[in-house]
């Protein structure tokens, strides 16, 4: 599943097959030209008018990418290095420049028809984007392969040896190691060490980079305005450091939690009735009233567990144990 979701689709697609997107403009400028371009493009034009969720950490990606002209966008489940890739992409977008788009869950795509985009897009000069390239790798159908082993031997090298070919800037997102230990097929990732070597790489951080940015991804999903501006007033909030301290709980435990994009991402989505329900009695409760306070913490420890524990796939198997 796609870790970017938006109110409208990106405009200026081309083309679209299963998992592979084309997206409209003109091919790469000289590298001389081109830097000056993508390092215009700031942190707060892709937070306004692009709905780029980790902006700041784009604007430091998008440095070396188009610098090295690879990258490899490393996190945890659900940390957000889809909405790295989307900002890249929408920087292209400003810079006028098309991309290609590429989906890593659809892995019924035949390796030749995928082998053969990726060159279309190396012809055209522009750059690919492989989202969730590490699937590639997974170890089973148990743990989210939809194709069986002898079709996976044969559409990883044909895929592989297309993107060794091209000569465009190519950035890729994987898990992180705890993620890979469990989920992927170590042998037939360690064939292809030497290809991931030439990706640097880039650490998605824990925290969102900025209050701003915090806010954006909040009101873009509709969280009242009176919860967003307490949320940025917590650390002064009297009442909640009175009550950590009372609990023995350390006081930074919320405020740090508060400040990661999977947690944001559970609290405003999954949680969000639960959440903004609790949000309204600490804002309106007394200070002697110390439930809302002790519902908060409750709720964001469980939110902060689960990012802990999080794996996308683990989720859907636990979602179909229950449906059946």
């Amino acid at each position: 599943m796609s870790e970017v979701i938006r109110k409208e689709g990106r405009p200026h697609r081309e083309e679209s097959f299963n998992g592979i997107k084309f997206f409209a403009g003109a091919a790469l400028p000289p590298r001389d030209s081109l830097l000056p371009l993508v390092r215009g493009v700031t942190a707060q034009q892709l937070r306004e008018e692009k709905e780029v969720w980790r902006p700041e950490e784009t604007v430091t990606a998008a440095d070396t990418f188009f610098s090295q002209g690879k990258l490899l966008i490393e996190g945890p489940p659900q940390s957000g290095k889809g909405t790295i890739l989307f900002g890249l992409s929408e920087i292209c977008d400003i810079a006028g420049i098309g991309y290609c788009f590429i989906n890593g869950h659809h892995q019924e795509v035949e390796g030749e028809e995928l082998a053969l985009q990726i060159k279309r897009a190396n012809e055209r000069n522009i750059p690919i984007f492989f989202d969730s390239f590490d699937y590639l790798f997974l170890k089973s159908r148990s743990v989210g392969r939809d194709i069986g082993r002898e079709a996976q031997q044969k559409r990883v090298p044909i895929i592989i040896d297309a993107l060794n070919s091209a000569t465009v800037p190519i950035a890729i997102t994987s898990h992180d190691e705890e993620w890979a230990s469990v989920f992927l097929d170590k042998e037939l990732r360690d064939q292809y060490t030497t290809f991931l070597q030439t990706f640097p790489r880039y650490q998605i951080p824990l925290f969102l980079q900025s209050r701003k940015s915090i806010n954006k991804f909040l009101i873009d999903q509709e969280v009242p305005r009176i919860v967003v501006d307490y949320m940025g007033q917590m650390e002064t909030d009297r009442r909640l450091a009175e009550y950590m301290q009372k609990v023995q709980i350390p006081n930074d435990l919320v405020l740090s939690a508060l400040r990661t994009y999977p947690v944001l991402k559970e609290l405003a989505r999954d949680k969000k009735e639960q959440f903004l329900f609790v949000m309204e009695g600490v804002i309106t409760s007394s200070d002697t009233d110390d439930g809302p306070l002790n519902s908060l913490v409750s709720l964001v420890e469980e939110c902060e567990n689960n990012r802990i524990n999080l794996t996308q796939i683990r989720r859907d198997k636990k979602r179909r144990k229950i449906i059946n």
